[in-house]
């Protein structure tokens, strides 16, 4: 890297099929987190296959979570879907509903397109979407954004499988302030998220992950069990009423909360 500094050249690399270009001045961090974006957009037509499917034990408990809590409200139904990836929660969500309205966020522009593609099934449904990460529900005027095109507060607010990425010591406690300020006075929150039982539990999975995937997987220190995730929602007086725990295909551990204001 030192020799295309001095000659102030960009470069091009090229890694299991994916493309970035590199500049002399930017960080390896910032080409790490360009490069996660591309690799999720690499990964975005074969995601149903290879993730979804792969940890059906968790999405399956969060399909029948969603089904039975959105039950609970009228047409229309408000929701914020956070990582929305290519459609999942707006799928389970609102097959067979007559009216409501939809505002997915997730960094990746290809998986947008996916389930935007998957919105056309719904044509009753108002679905809107924005290319960005979790971290932007933090901005006033991006809450202001959702409510006004939402017509209201949500009334369902989803992190499914969208928490791990996060870094949970400098970003998670004001990302679950902002959901908490978000969300409808009777409304829900419902959390589908990852961990690791143990160094040997994650080294197993780190494995086969690398086997699809550039990047490596988030480590276990960053990742919370269900207990710490229960604590942290406390903290901003959100009360967990129901909590599921499993595991995946691929040797997670994972958990379905749901959580409301105390």
């Amino acid at each position: 890297m030192s020799e295309v500094e001095a000659r102030n050249a960009s470069i091009t690399l090229r890694l299991k099929g994916i493309e970035l270009d590199i500049e002399p001045q930017d960080s390896f961090q910032a080409n790490f987190s360009r490069y996660k974006e591309h690799e999720f957009n690499a990964f975005a037509a074969s995601y149903e296959r290879d993730f979804i499917r792969r940890n059906d034990a968790m999405y399956s408990v969060a399909a029948n979570t969603l089904k039975q809590e959105c039950a609970r409200y009228q047409d229309p139904l408000r929701m914020l879907d956070v990582g929305c990836g290519t459609g999942f929660g707006l799928r389970e969500t609102f097959a067979g509903r007559v009216g409501g309205g939809y505002f997915g966020i997730d960094p990746a522009e290809n998986m947008l397109q996916v389930l935007e593609r998957t919105a056309l099934s719904l044509p009753t449904i108002e679905v809107s979407t924005r290319q960005a990460k979790g971290g932007i529900l933090r901005i006033d005027s991006v809450q202001d954004e959702i409510i006004n095109t939402l017509g209201g507060r949500p009334q369902l607010i989803t992190w499914l499988a969208a928490m791990h990425v996060v870094n949970k010591h400098e970003q998670l406690g004001p990302l679950i302030g902002a959901t908490a300020e978000l969300l409808d006075r009777d409304g829900r929150v419902v959390i589908g998220n990852y961990y690791h039982n143990s160094a040997d539990d994650f080294e197993a999975f780190r494995q086969r992950y690398m086997q699809r995937m550039v990047h490596q997987p988030t480590p276990p220190c960053q990742l919370f069990n269900a207990s710490q995730m229960e604590a942290i929602l406390r903290t901003f007086w959100l009360e967990v009423i129901s909590c599921q725990e499993m595991v995946c295909t691929d040797g997670l551990r994972a958990y379905v909360m749901v959580a409301k204001h105390k």
